[in-house]
């Protein structure tokens, strides 16, 4: 699953990457984009069509009240019927990300980008996904933290997205513009510029890596040990969730371990 930021910023840089992929992987293959380039029809067509030929056979596209701060409604409505026209609806989402119940204004917030998701997914027939926005990089400044303590819990997120079989047997990874391969956000088992995809794969031993390791045996409460234990993380505070908690640990460790922990732009102020 190809992400960001915005792959398709650097369109040349993720047409080398899909290129790079292709002779070591036959499963599906997957876009998350804000859709800034449906500018008119014909370019979302362009897109679209060079997507499919590179090998592109999913594309979620975001659109919530976040995203359309900078990316014009128009342009991710072009870009979803250009998606609809090549009879891919049934292989692609429309992610719109909603505030927790409890984060102000929420409510209103969630009910207008329902209210664009909607129409959307009404003229396309793609799908929508309801995501809740984290508490993790700059969705921290969206979603603020409650006071709840240490969460001790295991890393639920990351196993979702893993199709929930953990770090131990991933079913998926992203792969962000600089060629990173990537099991969470910020975390990365090698760079398919440097070695195969297939390399990458064949020798990914979360045993073997300090941060993966701990998450695995203790979720993100042992990366939170880990953080204290080596001075980088002040002990105590206060964290929405387990998410969270592993997020600021990482970040605090960053410096320290970043081959693992890239790249840094998922750590700001790190």
């Amino acid at each position: 699953h190809f992400t960001g930021g915005e792959p398709l910023l650097r369109p040349g840089k993720l047409f080398e990457l899909l290129n790079a992929v292709e002779p070591y992987h036959d499963g599906s293959i997957g876009l998350a984009t804000n859709g800034f380039w449906g500018g008119s029809s014909a370019e979302a067509k362009k897109m679209v069509g060079d997507l499919l030929r590179g090998g592109v056979d999913g594309i979620s596209l975001s659109i919530d009240v976040f995203h359309q701060q900078t990316v014009p409604f128009e342009a991710v409505r072009n870009a979803a019927l250009a998606i609809s026209a090549e009879g891919m609806s049934d292989r692609c989402w429309l992610i719109t990300s909603l505030l927790p119940d409890d984060q102000k204004d929420a409510e209103g917030l969630n009910h207008k980008s329902l209210e664009m998701v909607a129409e959307i997914s009404g003229e396309t027939g793609i799908p929508v996904a309801k995501p809740e926005v984290r508490s993790i990089g700059r969705g921290s400044e969206i979603a603020k933290t409650e006071e709840s303590g240490i969460p001790m819990g295991p890393c639920r997120d990351l196993a979702c997205c893993l199709g929930e079989t953990g770090p131990f047997n991933p079913r998926m990874v992203w792969i962000d513009p600089p060629g990173n391969v990537l099991i969470c956000y910020g975390i990365s088992i090698g760079a398919i510029l440097k070695d195969s995809l297939q390399y990458v794969l064949d020798t990914y031993n979360p045993r073997l890596d300090p941060i993966l390791s701990r998450l695995a045996d203790r979720g993100p409460f042992g990366l939170y040990e880990f953080a204290t234990e080596l001075g980088r993380l002040t002990p105590g505070g206060d964290y929405r969730d387990e998410c969270d908690l592993c997020f600021h640990s990482r970040r605090a460790l960053q410096s320290q371990f970043p081959d693992t922990l890239r790249p840094a732009v998922s750590y700001p102020d790190s």
